[in-house]
């Protein structure tokens, strides 16, 4: 027999393993195009250089993530061109969210099956595809390990693990707003925490509001400053894509049928008709809890809604299945709890006691056997985008290793369309020969090639591989 002491790491033991077994074909992916995006400016600018210039909101970068940039930092200095160790690095953090979620979710409802049932779930749900898989999404990885552990610091204090794990849950929520600007959504989630926890159960408002207040004091100037430093962007990139609407609401839509059923790859706004009926099917659940459910399952459901609102005002087109990875978190805790419930009643239902001990495993079983195809097939597609860029990145590394400054390379028939494509040939170009020294240019089948500069340099698309193209008369 296993020692009940036992139980616990080895169930979170094989839960993490479930999970990277699922995510480890991700490890020999290559970069995708945004990941330059990266890596070059990382590159050109150096480890300390870059570390000052986040902190002094100075870098490339049209966010401050001051905590995000040691880590770059050290990456493309020690892993370079290697994606691999870059892979490893995102699947360690997931797996320490997913540590962390399970350890949550049992300090909420004291119950170590709906914790583990509750990390694999989170883990493996294929509603935030690509976020473990894209290198360039290292940074809502981090970020989400300090959220995770500010809700985890909040949630232990407030059922009674004592004032000092208050002070954890603000040192935790610092370090979030350090790493990502959607981690401020935390100080809602702490609100509607200790609201329901701590001000409903004897309504005494002044210990509520000295609980919130710090939070709120921290986020509001956050806030601000985030909005001042984006909008003065130089590239406008940000305004672009990231504005208020009337498609936030759609956005809001399109968020719950990739929690209810994430089916087709994440890539908004399209929804199909079982996404429709399932993200009705969401809201329905979600009234009947906050009406009739526990305190804990009407937390639950307020996380998941503010989880889901910072990335909301995002252009629909552009929307991506990573952009529910905070709301995956207590989204899986009511899952994994809802299972619970589930094989609580066939027990019942069936007379046999046992019946439960039995159905519960059945059903995480149920959920690796839905999920885990769904989330390996669409982490599949962004490994396609990957093998395009390894393409054209070994083919300059073979034939261009070194370029004088002005060049100009064309790919004729070309497979990298579109301005976000553009964007990206610029970062591998910054990446491989320097910031602004030499320019990639895509030629789409069928179009003149540009030759913008005297003497371009010109590798065709061909059968899967750039073929050097020889100078025309």
């Amino acid at each position: 027999m296993i020692s009940r002491r036992l139980t616990w790491p080895l169930g979170l033991g094989v839960v993490l393993a479930v999970v990277a077994v699922v995510y480890g074909p991700t490890v020999n992916d290559y970069f995708g195009g945004d990941d330059f995006l990266v890596i070059g400016p990382v590159h050109n600018s150096g480890p300390w250089n870059l570390i000052a210039k986040s902190i002094m909101l100075r870098d490339d970068i049209p966010y401050w993530r001051p905590l995000v940039s040691p880590l770059y930092a050290f990456e493309v200095r020690v892993f370079w061109l290697r994606p691999w160790a870059y892979h490893v690095v995102a699947l360690g953090l997931h797996l320490t969210n997913v540590a962390l979620l399970a350890a949550l979710a049992v300090r909420l409802t004291g119950r170590r099956g709906v914790g583990l049932a509750a990390g694999l779930i989170f883990g493996i749900h294929a509603a935030h595809t690509t976020t473990v898989a894209q290198i360039s999404s290292t940074v809502e990885l981090l970020s989400v390990v300090w959220y995770a552990t500010t809700v985890l610091c909040a949630v232990i204090y407030v059922t009674g693990g004592g004032r000092r794990w208050y002070w954890f849950t603000v040192g935790a929520f610092v370090l979030a707003l350090l790493s990502k600007e959607s981690a401020a959504s935390a100080a809602g989630v702490i609100t509607v925490l200790f609201f329901v926890y701590v001000f409903l159960p004897k309504r005494r408002a002044w210990p509520f509001l000295r609980d919130i207040l710090p939070f709120w004091a921290l986020v509001i100037p956050y806030i601000v400053l985030t909005y001042r430093t984006d909008t003065a962007d130089p590239s406008g990139i940000v305004t672009r894509m990231y504005f208020p609407g009337g498609h936030v609401g759609q956005n809001m839509w399109w968020f719950l049928t990739r929690l209810a059923a994430p089916f087709e790859t994440g890539q908004g706004p399209h929804v199909t008709a079982i996404g429709h009926i399932g993200a009705a099917a969401l809201l329905l659940v979600a009234a009947v809890l906050v009406v009739r459910g526990t305190r804990r399952e009407r937390f639950l459901v307020a996380w998941v809604a503010i989880a889901l609102t910072p990335l909301a005002p995002w252009r629909p087109e552009l929307l991506l299945g990573r952009f529910t990875y905070q709301a995956s978190a207590p989204y899986a805790i009511l899952l994994a709890l809802g299972g619970a419930w589930a094989a609580e009643w066939l027990g019942r239902a069936a007379g046999a006691r046992r019946l439960d001990r039995i159905a519960g495993p059945a059903l995480l079983v149920v959920a690796v056997v839905v999920f885990a195809p769904l989330t390996a097939a669409q982490n599949r597609e962004r490994a396609r985008e990957g093998d395009d860029y390894r393409v054209l990145v070994s083919a300059l590394q073979r034939e261009y290793p070194r370029l004088p400054p002005g060049s100009e390379v064309e790919l004729l028939d070309g497979i990298w369309p579109g301005p976000f494509h553009a964007l990206y040939l610029d970062a591998v170009a910054s990446t491989l020969y320097g910031a602004g020294r030499v320019r990639i240019v895509n030629v789409a089948p069928g179009d003149a090639p540009a030759g913008v500069s005297p003497a371009p340099i010109r590798l065709r698309y061909r059968g899967g591989m750039l073929v050097h193209e020889a100078p025309l008369p």
